[in-house]
C-alpha cells in the first residue's frame, strides 16, 4: 500500500465528489481532517475556484472585507496537484499546514498578503520576513517597496532587528542610483531621513526604519537571493551563519562597516 494520502475530487453531471483512495490512512488527526474536508465539499454548491481568505495574526479568525492584512489561507479542499502530504508524516502535514477556524479547514500557505476592496490579493512576503514592531505586525517586503519608491534609492534590504521597549524594529540598507548624494555626511543625513518620511506617508510612523544604512551593494548569493538573514544577524551582532554561497564578499563587509564605522 502507497505511502501517500491523496483525496481524489471526481467531477461528472454537475456532482462534485471527494473520496479518499487510502482508506488506512497512517493516524486518526489524517482520518478526521478527511472527513471533514468531505463533509465540508458536500454541504456546499460545488465551485470549481479557489477561495483564498485572510487570516489574522492571532490565527482564530478570518478578516472580512476589503483592505485586510494576514496570512493568505485557501479553503480545503485543496485543487488537483498540490501538495497532499509529508513523506511518512501525515500528522506533521496536517499540523504544519492546516487549521481549523470557524468549523471550516483551511490550508496555510505561510505567505503575508493584502486583500484590497475588489477582492484582489497582494503578497508582501513570507511570515517568516513578518516582524512585530510593538505589537504590529509588518511585512519586511511592504517596508522595502516603500523605500524603493523614493526616486533615490535602487536597491534595498530590509530586517527586523531586536529591541528591548519594541521588540523588533526595522532596519534598512540601502543602494543609491547616484553614489555622488552621499558624498557628506550631511547628504547622507538629509536622504535618510527623506527614505523614512516615504516610509511615513505610506505604511505611517510604526513602519519607519530605526536606522537607514547605504552601502554600494547588497551581500546576496551566486543566485543573486540578497542574505537577509545574515544582515540581521550582525545587526544583532550574531554570527551571520554560513555564507559558503556567498557571491561578493564586500557586500557583507559594507554592512558591518555601516553598522559599526568604528
Amino acid at each position: 500500500m502507497s505511502d501517500y494520502q491523496t483525496l481524489l475530487l471526481d467531477i461528472s453531471d454537475g456532482v462534485a465528489t471527494l473520496t479518499l483512495n487510502r482508506p488506512d490512512a497512517r493516524n486518526a488527526m489524517s482520518r478526521a481532517m478527511n472527513l471533514a474536508l468531505q463533509q465540508q465539499l458536500a454541504a456546499a454548491e460545488f465551485d470549481p475556484a479557489v477561495k483564498c481568505i485572510v487570516m489574522t495574526g492571532a490565527g482564530k479568525g478570518f478578516c472580512a472585507g476589503g483592505d485586510v492584512k494576514g496570512v493568505v489561507c485557501v479553503e480545503g479542499p485543496l485543487p488537483p496537484g498540490c501538495m497532499q502530504t509529508v513523506w511518512r508524516d501525515d500528522a506533521r502535514f496536517v499540523s504544519t499546514y492546516w487549521k481549523q477556524l470557524s468549523g471550516k479547514w483551511v490550508y496555510s500557505t505561510f505567505d503575508w498578503g493584502v486583500r484590497d476592496k475588489d477582492g484582489y490579493y497582494f503578497i508582501l512576503g513570507r511570515t517568516d520576513d513578518v516582524i512585530n514592531v510593538a505589537g504590529h505586525r509588518l511585512g519586511t517586503r511592504e517596508i522595502e517597496e516603500s523605500i524603493s519608491s523614493h526616486p533615490a534609492v535602487a536597491e534595498v534590504a530590509v530586517v527586523g532587528v531586536a529591541d528591548q521597549l519594541k521588540g523588533q524594529v526595522p532596519m534598512a540598507f540601502a543602494v543609491v542610483k547616484d553614489p555622488s548624494q552621499l558624498a557628506t555626511s550631511a547628504q547622507r543625513d538629509s536622504l535618510a531621513r527623506e527614505v523614512i518620511a516615504t516610509v511615513s506617508k505610506e505604511l505611517g510612523a510604526i513602519a519607519n526604519p530605526s536606522q537607514v544604512h547605504f552601502v554600494t551593494q547588497l551581500p546576496k548569493t551566486r543566485s543573486g537571493k540578497v542574505l537577509r538573514r545574515s544582515i540581521q544577524a550582525i545587526a544583532e551582532g550574531r554570527d551571520p551563519g554560513d555564507l559558503t554561497t556567498l557571491d561578493d564578499p564586500s557586500g557583507l563587509e559594507q554592512v558591518k562597516q555601516a553598522i559599526n564605522p568604528d
